[in-house]
């Protein structure tokens, strides 16, 4: 009896929710009319919905894959059986994939006939309709079209004018590693030695120019002496030279059973950024082929002096200088500061004395500026002032 009444019970509750489940579909798709009479409308999937969003209409509609929402902006796409993003990246994803070999990959240049070789088919079709080239041959085309041309002839005063200030504003405060400026640095000595003529005359950009003050790049910049020897040397431009001193360096060094080294015998030397026209290494020894404008008046002018000075000084060689003019070959040597010093005093000094110059303090001063000088000389200049007769002073 249990048993019966149980299955029963279990065929009345199934009826139960057969019943409901039917009533809800009902009520889901029925809606009574004003007429009284019920009226059949079409599911939410169907319904013409839309919304206003930012003036735009949208209407929704259910993806057939997973029925997410999907807005719509015209009316007929609800029709459409497209799926969801999310959808359509997995299909996407199942899809096998089609290998193109590296022939099929592969084009020549028109105009080099060099191989170009591309990542996908499409842009390789693409290339075949536009017969583009390569990019070296491209990199030719436009050098040719812009070669000597300035920013505003290419692209107009306007447009150069707003890549100049994109240009300044991103250089300025730009950390520049060591690696890179010696880089630089070197690639402009490659190229400047290779085209010394390169940026002279017309050539250069400030031809013509002149800038003063502030506008300058070395205002106010101390330029010692080792950095002016280390900017001339790392400017070896090729020289002039002339023929002529190399054929009396030659035949003197015969003469005097020397090797002097000169232009056309292993190139100039240098000392202290002087070019030397010949040295003699083992022998320390300089020789200076001296043509007329090295002379103003008969004498030497002062900034050779001064420069025959800082090699004797720096080297402590032998100095000789052959005019061509006279064809006389003379030994120089150099005055140290205090030497200088002593002949600057002693001729002020005979000044004050000759002109009958009444200042006692004055010329005690100079005598003990003078007696400082001699003590601070040389032995070999105290001697030549004796064989001159200038270590003495009237009284």
């Amino acid at each position: 009896m249990n048993n019966t009444t149980n299955n029963t019970t279990k065929i009345c509750q199934e009826d139960a929710r057969n019943s409901t489940e039917q009533t809800q579909k009902s009520e889901s798709r029925l809606v009574l009319g004003p007429d009284g009479f019920m009226h059949e409308i079409k599911t939410d999937s169907m319904k013409n919905e839309w919304i206003d969003i930012g003036g735009v209409k949208k209407w929704k509609r259910k993806c057939p894959e997973c029925n997410k929402d999907i807005w719509v902006k015209s009316k007929d796409l609800l029709k459409t059986k497209h799926l969801c993003k999310e959808c359509g990246y997995k299909l996407l994803s199942k899809k096998t994939k089609i290998i193109r070999s590296e022939k099929e990959l592969k084009r020549n240049c028109p105009k080099c006939e060099s191989v170009i070789t591309y990542k996908h088919i499409g842009a390789k079709r693409q290339a075949e309709k536009r017969n583009t080239v390569c990019k070296s041959c491209q990199s030719k085309q436009s050098s040719e079209c812009y070669t000597g041309k300035s920013l505003d002839e290419r692209l107009g005063t306007n447009k150069a004018k707003i890549i100049k200030k994109k240009i300044s504003q991103g250089t300025k405060g730009r950390i520049v590693s060591e690696n890179t400026r010696r880089l630089i640095s070197e690639h402009r000595k490659e190229y400047y030695r290779k085209n010394p003529y390169a940026v002279s005359g017309i050539n250069n950009p400030m031809y013509g120019t002149h800038r003063y003050g502030k506008d300058n790049p070395n205002y106010r910049r101390n330029w010692t002496e080792e950095k002016k020897d280390a900017a001339k040397v790392s400017l070896t431009f090729p020289r002039r030279h002339n023929k002529n001193a190399c054929i009396y360096l030659d035949s003197l060094s015969k003469k005097m059973g020397w090797n002097l080294q000169h232009a056309e015998n292993g190139g100039e030397f240098i000392i202290k950024r002087y070019f030397v026209d010949g040295y003699d290494k083992k022998r320390n020894i300089v020789v200076e082929y001296d043509e007329r404008h090295h002379y103003s008046g008969g004498k030497l002018k002062q900034k050779d002096i001064d420069r025959m000075n800082k090699i004797i000084q720096h080297t402590g060689c032998k100095f000789y200088r052959y005019n061509e003019r006279t064809k006389e070959l003379r030994e120089y040597t150099s005055m140290t500061e205090a030497a200088q010093h002593y002949f600057k005093t002693y001729y002020k000094l005979q000044r004050y004395i000759d002109e009958k110059i009444d200042d006692p303090t004055q010329i005690e001063e100079l005598r003990n500026k003078l007696n400082e000088a001699y003590c601070a000389m040389t032995e070999r200049e105290r001697e030549l002032l004796d064989i001159v007769g200038k270590n003495n002073i009237k009284e």
